[in-house]
């Protein structure tokens, strides 16, 4: 019988005595079982029900990565509560915003993060990481016992904000079983080997890094390891050895640039030797990858297997493996028990048991989002006969950078109407590590119109606007163009809105110049 909630995953994984988690650091690194993970998760489930949570009670984790955030998930489960996970690179008002729409009613938070959120809910009550720490494991136990008979497929296990394709965050509603399935079929698609080790870098707040490393080890019964930092992350992989990496595009043009200065662009064995020796491959999501990249990790015998998802799938939709590599140019193959179809417009139509049960608090974007059990993926993408998947753009603009964080650039740009320096302004980026922009000034007599000088200006101004935006939101490129964009040439629509395709054609040239430094 197929195991259908995460709950029941903890418990048989439990059960095995298989794999965990292992921690890097300074001579030899820690390893805990998943036995001593779900003791421990135990332990802060018993905390928790005596801060008065409860089934169905939303419960934020505002932290990086680790082992205690891990626990925590898995306590705030065991009780059939709901994690709501939160990017604690976004802006404090934003966080605010999530804390307030979820009806979170305690937040996890990693010491010194609360300072910097001066506009949380009178109401919200704040713990760390420690007080989950003194609980009786015993009476966890029981208390997960009883979530155990009662939970259900259908009960709702996380609410994962994301900015969706209109620029507004919601809330996506994944329940136990879609969290369950997805994992499954995830590692059914890729395959298993007993001495798999993933080495963790990608956040758990967001849904890739939160199914792929995390989840998805847990089904497997193998081993995950937590890099310390993205800047200990080499050295991490040299201790802990690790199979596989899951990673974004930005990710692998790092350790690329890496291999080549530390072995040179000649040597086919730099990768292994960058991280540890056992490398199999990479996982790779979040956005378009290169093909000199593709090749490169090729050609070192550490292939990138490429997938496609969104949050709304739980978030895996399609993956690639050794076993079923995809044609150069697609983004893997429908994992089992998901369908897909292209509508009539070439929008990507998916169905399976990974769908989100809807978006918290908002029906209206639910029905429009679902509809007769198809989830409308914003994508424009085909499926052949043998189930691999193509992507061919999106139906509705925005930006995935080269980390796999999405811009819907409108609202970004809104910030600029009425600007006293700013006439007009287009974002760019897609692929790219980092925002970069396209700006006509109002005042365009300067006789050296990109000087480094002007550009500063133009920059310190975006920061301005922006300094309650997330990172990731923040432009860090920008080029200054001599004239306005108009309807006559086709630039603006009638309605004076971007054509940024036209834009993006016109000035391509332009956008390799922004982002060559």
């Amino acid at each position: 019988m197929a195991v259908e909630t995460i709950v029941e995953w903890l418990q048989r994984s439990l059960l095995a005595g298989e794999g965990g988690v292992m921690l890097p650091g300074e001579g030899k690194p820690r390893e805990i079982g998943w036995k001593e993970v779900a003791a421990r998760a135990c332990r802060a489930a018993d905390a928790l029900a005596r801060l008065g949570v409860g089934a169905g009670d939303r419960v934020a984790i505002a932290a990086g990565n680790s082992l205690e955030w891990i626990e925590a998930d898995f306590a705030i489960q065991m009780l059939g509560g709901v994690v709501v996970p939160l990017h604690i690179s976004l802006a404090a008002s934003q966080l605010a915003w999530q804390l307030q729409h979820s009806g979170s009613r305690l937040l996890v938070a990693e010491a010194g993060l609360v300072n910097k959120l001066p506009e949380l809910p009178a109401d919200l009550n704040i713990v760390s990481f420690d007080t989950l720490a003194g609980g009786n494991e015993a009476a966890g136990r029981e208390r997960w016992a009883v979530t155990r008979r009662n939970v259900s497929p259908q009960t709702l296990a996380s609410i994962v904000y994301t900015s969706g394709t209109s620029g507004e965050p919601r809330g996506v509603m994944l329940t136990q079983g879609n969290l369950a399935a997805n994992a499954a079929a995830t590692l059914d698609a890729f395959g298993r080997q007993d001495d798999d080790l993933r080495l963790n870098m990608l956040p758990f707040s967001h849904a890739f890094g939160r199914m792929s490393d995390l989840y998805v080890s847990l089904v497997a019964n193998t081993r995950l390891a937590l890099a310390r930092s993205r800047e200990s992350l080499i050295a991490d992989a040299r201790q802990v050895q690790p199979t596989l990496l899951v990673v974004v595009p930005l990710l692998l043009a790092r350790l690329k640039q890496a291999a080549i200065a530390q072995f040179g662009a000649d040597d086919s064995s730099a990768i292994q030797k960058l991280l540890g020796g056992r490398l199999r491959g990479f996982i790779c999501g979040g956005a378009a990858l290169a093909d000199e990249v593709h090749e490169y990790f090729a050609g070192q015998g550490t292939p990138v297997y490429e997938g496609y998802g969104l949050t709304e799938a739980a978030p895996v939709v399609s993956a690639s493996s050794a076993q079923a590599s995809s044609p150069r140019g697609a983004a893997g193959r429908l994992l089992p028990g998901t369908e897909g179809k292209t509508a009539a417009d070439g929008e990507l139509l998916i169905r399976g048991p990974q769908v989100m049960a809807g978006y918290w608090q908002d029906e209206p974007a639910t029905s429009a989002a679902i509809q007769h059990g198809w989830l409308h993926t914003g994508d424009l993408g085909t499926v052949d006969a043998e189930g691999f998947l193509t992507l061919h753009g999106r139906k509705k603009e925005f930006i995935a950078l080269a980390s796999g964080k999405k811009i819907w650039p409108a609202a970004i740009e809104a910030f600029f109407a009425g600007d006293p320096l700013i006439e007009q302004i287009m974002l760019v980026g897609e692929g790219e590590a980092a925002l970069g922009a396209f700006v006509v000034l109002k005042d365009r007599a300067a006789a050296e119109l990109n000087s480094a000088d002007n550009r500063q200006r133009v920059l310190k101004c975006l920061a301005e606007r922006l300094s309650e935006r997330a990172a990731h939101e923040q432009v860090r490129r920008v080029w200054l163009l001599p004239e306005p964009w108009t309807t006559e040439r086709e630039e603006l629509t009638p309605k004076l809105t971007l054509r940024r395709a036209v834009i993006l054609g016109r000035y391509a040239d332009c956008v390799r110049q922004m982002f060559a430094t």
